[in-house]
Parts: structure tokens; sequence; C-alpha cells
């Protein structure tokens, strides 16, 4: 129940009590009317207001401190890209936790193995290109997803999952928190990382 809909229950409450007060302590003494008139008013305005204390819930918003953070990992072999980056992003950024504040990086470290054996539907290894412009006349270059996973498999996942993230300070913030390799080795072991499910 909202604050106003409490208060409008009060209003009418009150009301409706103040009639049937009106007309019982009509009926009393004066020394008892008062009392009773008095005793209505306590119950109404302190039991009420603890009532409503009590039915009010305050959000959690984590603070920079208090973010627990783990490393996952996770195995690309076989991993549709798109959905896979899906998953990691939102781990990154960590909408996956219950604790999760939208201004505060709550995500958790990933590492992912093994992304030059990451998979894409269809044909878009040979039909989707990457562009870049050097800025230069005629410096404009095209590259296929193929070419890119034979030379740097690494920035096929990286760039999937950073254009995912926020753009920003804080988007940086969880995108330093992804290590994608291309085979299985990764220098993190002392970190003890708990598997991932893709």
């Amino acid at each position: 129940m909202s604050r106003i809909d409490c208060l409008d229950a009060y209003c009418y409450g009150y009301l409706t009590s103040l009639f049937r007060w009106l007309s019982f302590a009509a009926l009393l003494p004066a020394r008892l009317a008062k009392r009773y008139w008095a005793a209505q008013l306590f119950h109404k305005l302190f039991v009420w207001d603890c009532e409503c204390r009590a039915m009010r819930r305050e959000t959690f918003l984590a603070k920079p401190g208090q973010v627990e953070r783990k490393w996952l990992i996770a195995d690309a072999e076989g991993q549709i890209l798109g959905r896979m980056a899906t998953q990691i992003a939102t781990v990154l950024m960590g909408k996956h936790k219950p604790t999760y504040t939208p201004h505060v990086d709550c995500g958790d470290y990933v590492i992912v193995t093994n992304a030059a054996k990451v998979a894409m539907t269809g044909r878009k290894g040979e039909q989707k290109f990457k562009k870049s412009f050097s800025g230069y006349p005629g410096g404009l270059r095209l590259r296929t997803f193929d070419e890119i996973r034979e030379k740097h498999p690494e920035r096929l996942v990286e760039d999937a999952v950073r254009r995912m993230l926020p753009k920003g300070p804080l988007g940086r913030d969880m995108y330093r928190k992804l290590k994608v390799y291309a085979g299985t080795d990764h220098p993190h072991t002392a970190q003890q990382p708990e598997t991932l499910e893709l």
C-alpha cells in the first residue's frame, strides 16, 4: 500500500470514527467522554502510524565498497557468439545478482577460453564484415569474421560483449573485468575461477 493510499484510508476512517465518537460521547458523562476520546485518538494516531511503518520496504542500493566479486570461467568452444556474449555481459553488469544496482559495478570477473573455436550461425563468418577506416582517402578496410578469427580470435568476443555493455565510464569499468584467450591456457589460476555454464 502506497503512502497516498494509506492517507486516503486514514482520512476516511478518521471521519467515520469522528461521527461515531460524537454520537457515542453525547451519551457519556464529560469525564468519561474525554477519556474515551483520548484513548481512541491515541489508537488512531500511534497504532496506525506503527502499522504503516511496518508495511514500508526499503530498496537496497549497493555501494562500491560492499560488492563481492567472483571469478568465473567460460568455455567458448562450440558456443554461438551472440548468445554467449549476452550471458557474459549480464554477468559483467551484475544483473544475475539480487543486489544489482544500476549505477554501481556489481559484476564478476569473466575468463573466456577457446575464443578461436567460437561458432556463428549461417554464413556469417564469410558474409559479415568488420570495417576500419584510417581517416585517409582509400583507407577503408573490410575484414570478414573468418579472417579476424584466424588472426585475432579474441577480438570477436571482446567486441560482441563490449557493445552490449553500458556506454561511459561505468561500462568501461565492467569491460575491464573481461579476460579473453584464444586457447585453453590463461594466467588466472591463482584466482580459482568457478565454471560459468553457458
